[in-house]
């Protein structure tokens, strides 16, 4: 018999398109050690009892052919998968996966997402659209897709990642046309953590800025409690000299949320100048999603809230400067949303901010 021929019906046994529907092959594999399933017992199934061979037959062919995708127990005795198998899968398996940005329109369901890389690449046994903080499933023009075999990882990021430099691109390849981003999933993760640091500092960045304002004014106000009506007026007067130099334009700073992280201050200038406002300066940092914007006027200011508050946008990625308009009933909070901002917390956005006195010339 047939050493190659063998193997594949023993991998075919084993594979997710079998695993799905072959309630056997799920009880095997669920009740053996480490998801393993005898030799003795594998040659009893269905498919394997017309080659009419023994276990140690089978375990040759496997060893010769088969340890990409199969490996066998310690005491030789069984064989399972390398890849794990998960039943009721919701989740992708990071080191068999990729990640994946700028799909169109066509691509916005698992099917047609499978379809594509299967054809470029090769098997896929999953595909992830993942849900929104609200735990609903919507397409937003990234996903992660998840490989039969480990090796279509690198191969994908090789092929279809339109952001290699080193990449030679066709006018009419069909990929190229694309313009996809692609990585593999344990690179995505690695940028989420330090997304996640950069969130997390600036969050304590703010709330130091708002702590230290606090003890400043709570000190100022023991200092003039504690002087004389005379004092108090010189401590008045003092501090309405230091208010008139701090002169700054009103009602033009706006604070912006739900922006893509990787959004560069170009492509929010223009997600913000199609409400008809004009935009002078945009203060983001890469990797949060939030950030100042200074309007050229109050007028602006107040144009762009407005469009904003009645048009519910997402971004699909970093370089999406149109947005995609979303269900306010179920989607608002995850919308971007502008807000102006005034009073106290204006004038500490000026106070803090480093070109102040550039910006207000």
């Amino acid at each position: 018999m047939d050493q190659k021929k063998i193997a594949n019906t023993l991998e075919a046994y084993f594979s997710d398109a079998n695993l799905m529907w072959d309630k056997t092959m799920q009880l095997l594999i669920s009740n053996g050690d480490d998801g393993c399933v005898a030799f003795e017992r594998l040659i009893k199934l269905q498919r394997m009892k017309p080659m009419n061979i023994d276990a140690k037959q089978l375990k040759d062919a496997a060893s010769e052919y088969s340890m990409k995708r199969l490996k066998i127990s310690d005491d030789g005795n069984s064989i399972g998968r390398i890849k794990p198998y998960i039943l009721k899968k919701t989740d992708v398996l990071d080191d068999w996966s990729i990640y994946v940005e700028g799909l169109s329109k066509k691509y916005q369901d698992e099917q047609h997402i499978s379809d594509l890389f299967q054809t470029h690449v090769g098997r896929v046994s999953f595909v992830q659209i993942p849900a929104n903080r609200y735990g609903v499933t919507q397409f937003h023009g990234f996903c992660f897709v998840e490989f039969d075999d480990k090796d279509n990882v690198e191969k994908a990021v090789e092929m279809m990642n339109m952001e290699n430099d080193d990449k030679i691109l066709n006018e009419n390849d069909t990929i190229a046309k694309l313009g996809l981003k692609v990585m593999t999933k344990n690179m995505w993760n690695k940028y989420q953590d330090e997304y996640l640091i950069h969130k997390r500092m600036a969050s304590e960045h703010i709330t130091q800025l708002w702590r230290d304002y606090n003890d400043e004014e709570r000190l100022t106000n023991q200092k003039v409690e504690s002087s004389t009506a005379p004092l108090r007026n010189t401590v008045h007067s003092t501090k309405k000299i230091e208010d008139s130099t701090m002169a700054y334009p009103k009602n033009v700073i706006i604070f912006v949320r739900n922006i893509h992280p990787k959004s560069s201050k170009t492509t929010i200038r223009k997600l913000l100048e199609q409400s008809g406002a004009a935009t002078a300066f945009v203060k983001h940092k890469k990797g949060l999603d939030s950030c100042h914007v200074r309007m050229a006027s109050p007028e602006d200011t107040e144009k762009v809230s407005q469009y904003f508050g009645t048009h519910h946008l997402i971004q699909d990625s970093g370089i999406d400067s149109q947005g995609t308009v979303i269900d306010a009933s179920t989607g608002a909070s995850s919308a971007i949303s502008v807000r102006a901002i005034s009073g106290k917390e204006e004038e500490i956005y000026w106070k803090d901010d480093p070109k102040c006195g550039e910006m207000m010339t």
